[in-house]
Parts: C-alpha cells; structure tokens; sequence
C-alpha cells in the first residue's frame, strides 16, 4: 500500500504521510538561465528561493537535477546555481519530466524555476499523469508576466498538485530540533533572512 496515497486501501491515510520525506524526494530545478532569468517578474527573488532549496537539499541528502532549455538562446544557469549545475540536462520540449533520472525510491519531485505557466506546469502534469507525487514550491516559481504565473498555479492546485514554501519544504525534510543538520537548517535561514533585509534579493543578483 503506498502510504502517500489518501485512497489507498480505502482508507484516509494519517497527514502525517504528506510530509515530505528526504529519502523519497528530488528537487528539479527548471531552466533559471542566464537570459530568462532578467525578464522574469521577481527573477532574483525566485532565484534566492531556489539556491536556499538547493542548499537545503544537499543538508538532507537530496539530489538535485538542473535543466536548461535551449541553452544556445537562453545561455546557461545562472551564477548562483553553478554549484549545482556541474551535470546539467539540456533539453527542447519545454516539459522536463524526460530530464529527470528514472528512481522508483524518488516518488516525490519538489519543482522549482521557470516559467511556472510553462516548463514548470508542464512538468508537473507530465509527473502527475506517471503516478508520481509532485510539489511546486511556490517561492521559487515565476512567469514573466504575474498573471501567467498566478493562473498556472491554480491550475495546478486544481488538478492536485501541492503548492508550498522552500522554508515548509526544508523544516519536514528536518522534521525535529533534535536532528543532526538542524543548526545547518537553521543557519541557511538565518543568512536568507539577513540577505532579504538588506535588499540584495537574497544576496544572488542575476541583473545584466
């Protein structure tokens, strides 16, 4: 019985079986390059969001895939995702479903990037139509224009995807003040917050 799903056995499965997990998760960062990052509402902001789930990521053991789409137009990631783009996956067709390694034990995809109306929704649809569980963490998503985005995400919440926070998806990977990367978690907080007081978008510029 997959305990992540509300009908399985027909019973409502306990709430407790929607956290996210570390051990069954992979976040998928999508095409937050060079040239698309600048002409998305709120890029930076949505790039700081996805640096801190990429580090918090790494805490808990969690791979990362980057994706690029049509990197020739588009350029390659931006600077503060480097160190996570040491393999990236170029891609054509605007879903990255394709991109992602094939894990039956990775049965949760947390999705961040852009554009949510577009690569992202796509995605998340091809993801859900395989039977997997797929979250989009609503702070690292954007369109270029906001109504794009805004509309994608209902979309997406009424077909049954997950919507939530990189800090929501981070403190259940934790789960417990008594883990051993707490302090870690705690510190990637503090410096994101630090960063966003001082007005540096979170302290990764992608301006031209």
């Amino acid at each position: 019985m997959d305990r992540n799903d509300p009908a399985a056995d027909g019973r409502q499965q306990p709430l407790f079986s929607r956290l996210c997990r570390p051990e069954v998760s992979r976040v998928v960062l999508v095409d937050l390059q060079e040239r698309l990052v600048p002409v998305i509402d709120g890029g930076d902001s949505v790039v700081s969001a996805a640096r801190f789930l990429a580090d918090a990521a790494a805490l808990f053991d969690v791979p990362v895939t980057v994706t690029e789409q049509y990197r020739r137009g588009l350029g390659t990631t931006v600077e503060p995702l480097k160190p996570f783009a040491s393999s990236p996956v170029e891609k054509l067709r605007f879903s990255a479903s394709a991109a992602i390694p094939a894990d039956e034990t990775r049965e949760l995809v947390v999705l961040a990037g852009v554009e949510t109306h577009v690569c992202v929704a796509q995605t998340a649809l091809e993801l859900l139509a395989d039977d997997c569980r797929v979250l989009v963490a609503g702070d690292a998503v954007a369109s270029r224009r906001r109504v794009a985005h805004d509309t994608a995400l209902a979309r997406l919440r009424d077909l049954g995807i997950e919507v939530t926070t990189t800090e929501a998806i981070a403190f259940e990977w934790c789960r417990s003040a008594e883990h051993a990367r707490f302090r870690d978690l705690s510190a990637l907080v503090k410096a994101r917050g630090a960063e966003s007081s001082s007005g540096a978008a979170g302290g990764y510029s992608t301006s031209c």
